[in-house]
């Protein structure tokens, strides 16, 4: 009885141990079949946080560009306006008035830009062009100077002005976008370890640096244009002709004595005619004259004779 007791007990022990076995091995092919079954899924979360990522970085860098571009709105808060001028101008004294122009550009920091004049004689009225760069902080003072001027008409005056702020705050809002380009391709082709890759980054990267080119010489040059006020200047010489104080003695002269020479030409000129007529019209009348003669001799003999006869 004992020994079958025995027996069942063993019996009872290893079945345990099969069962104990059995569920290990089952408990490990579950873990598998979970790390198999859940493998795919965090490849797939960790390609979606990599998107994810990507996309929150496109939206960072979206969001920089954005206020990269606020903040240079904010740092042109000046207005940029090209100011040009065209002054036609009427003036006794051409020299003058060319060195007065060039001086007050000087005066103010401007320069010229070039100067031409035509006519060089007495005789003649000379003109001439000038164009003067003027900071635009000085342009209306500079122009006061010639309209105050008394040597100097302005026969007409244009001013114009052009608003190109929004141009030039886009214009710097895309170079920097284009330097930020330019930055990341420098770093890719530090990283490139294929010539293809190499070729394809240089080739992008050269047509990213000749717009950053492009856009810095738009820059530059709006700049320029207005800091600096463009005034053109035509000018004509006016000759004076009013005598002035100092001549009016000599002045006065000259008229006496063309009026004397006109007398003097109108005596002769009457004198000539009445010689012509007389010389003219002698034919006729030498006759009447010699008629004329003997009648007044006869009246003159008659009368003698009635003043001597006795009453």
């Amino acid at each position: 009885m004992s020994k079958k007791y025995l027996f069942l007990c063993l019996i009872f022990f290893f079945s345990l141990v099969a069962c104990s076995s059995d569920g290990n091995m089952s408990n490990e092919s579950a873990d598998s079949q979970v790390e198999m079954d859940t493998a795919p899924q965090m490849e797939k979360e960790s390609l979606h946080e990599i998107g994810s990522n990507e996309i929150r970085n496109e939206e960072m860098n979206n969001t920089e560009d954005t206020s990269d571009q606020s903040k240079v709105e904010e740092q042109f808060t000046e207005r940029k306006i090209i100011y040009n001028a065209n002054l036609y101008v009427e003036t006794p004294k051409f020299d003058q008035s060319i060195s007065l122009i060039e001086e007050e550009a000087v005066k103010v920091g401007g320069y010229i830009v070039s100067s031409s004049s035509y006519g060089n004689t007495d005789k003649e009225n000379r003109s001439g062009s000038l164009v003067a760069r003027i900071p635009s902080d000085h342009f209306q003072a500079y122009l006061t100077i010639f309209e105050q001027s008394s040597d100097m008409k302005i026969l007409e005056r244009s001013v114009s002005g052009d608003d190109v702020t929004e141009q030039y705050v886009d214009l710097n809002a895309r170079l920097k976008s284009k330097q930020v380009v330019e930055e990341r391709l420098l770093a890719f082709m530090k990283d490139a370890d294929k010539t293809e890759d190499l070729l394809k980054i240089s080739s992008d990267l050269a047509k990213v640096q000749e717009e950053i080119e492009q856009l810095t010489g738009k820059i530059n040059y709006l700049e320029n244009q207005s800091d600096y006020a463009t005034v053109e200047f035509s000018i004509t010489e006016r000759k004076n002709e009013i005598p002035s104080v100092e001549n009016e003695s000599k002045h006065t002269w000259e008229l006496a004595k063309d009026q004397f020479k006109e007398s003097v030409q109108a005596i002769f000129a009457f004198v000539s005619s009445l010689f012509v007529f007389i010389i003219g019209k002698s034919p006729i009348l030498v006759p009447f004259l010699v008629i004329a003669i003997l009648i007044w001799t006869v009246m003159k003999k008659k009368k003698k004779r009635n003043d001597t006869t006795p009453s």
